[in-house]
């Protein structure tokens, strides 16, 4: 059962299940197909059931795309506003003006108020 031709031509022929068996361990691409036969082989219900796992899959996997991106973006946002903060509060204790501050990091001057009086 070493040879995937082989292993086919037994999954195709369907009459020893042990070597069926054999040969889905050796071959994950034929156990797959084996599961989808069964899918596309079975009752009406059963194949309802199949396609609608595989749309809430799909549907899964694309809100946990979006989700991973969003969050990477608002962590950046974060990163960098957490920098500019930094930034800020070292040139406070420089004794720079808050505006020289505010032009040059972005900030508010009610935000580095906020971090002067903190």
């Amino acid at each position: 059962m070493d040879d995937k031709l082989n292993q086919w031509l037994t999954f195709l022929d369907d009459e020893n299940k042990g070597e069926i068996e054999m040969a889905e361990k050796k071959n994950k691409i034929l156990k797959d197909a084996k599961i989808e036969l069964g899918y596309l082989t079975g009752e009406e219900e059963v194949r309802r059931l199949a396609e609608l796992r595989d749309k809430w899959e799909s549907d899964w996997n694309s809100y946990m795309e979006w989700v991973r991106v969003d969050g990477k973006e608002e962590g950046k946002k974060e990163g960098e506003k957490a920098k500019q903060e930094e930034i800020a509060k070292a040139m406070l204790e420089e004794k720079i003006s808050i505006k020289v501050i505010a032009k040059t990091t972005g900030l508010t001057e009610e935000e580095i108020e906020k971090l002067k009086n903190n």
